[in-house]
């Protein structure tokens, strides 16, 4: 009831928790290629689109954004986070001396 301490390891609402649902992980994202459907003329002779969306994929395009996110999250996937490099300078570049010959702000040395 209201102000209970749920079960260890249950679901929403009391049910049973289930394993956590698939994902975009298996199989990988690819570039999902489609022709246009506006063109005229028989088919297969369209312009054909590129598609960098994860949805238009058979093996997802039964999900949304959101849902797809979901299950990712439910895995443990949030995605990869970009590394800083080791004594990088601005948007992962290498370092650079400052100007003037390597002083610093206010004259400091670097």
């Amino acid at each position: 009831g209201f102000g209970m301490q749920p079960a260890a390891g249950g679901g929403m609402f009391g049910a049973a928790a289930g394993p956590a649902p698939p994902g975009t992980g298996n199989p990988p994202f690819v570039v999902t290629q489609r022709e246009d459907s506006s063109a005229t003329g028989p088919p297969g002779t369209g312009q054909k689109m590129n598609y960098h969306s994860i949805p238009l994929m058979p093996q997802y395009q039964h999900k949304s954004f959101e849902e797809l996110r979901y299950e990712d999250y439910a895995r443990g996937n949030k995605g990869t986070t970009p590394q800083a490099a080791a004594g990088g300078g601005l948007f992962g570049g290498p370092a650079t001396p400052g100007a003037f010959g390597g002083v610093g702000v206010l004259g400091a040395q670097r």
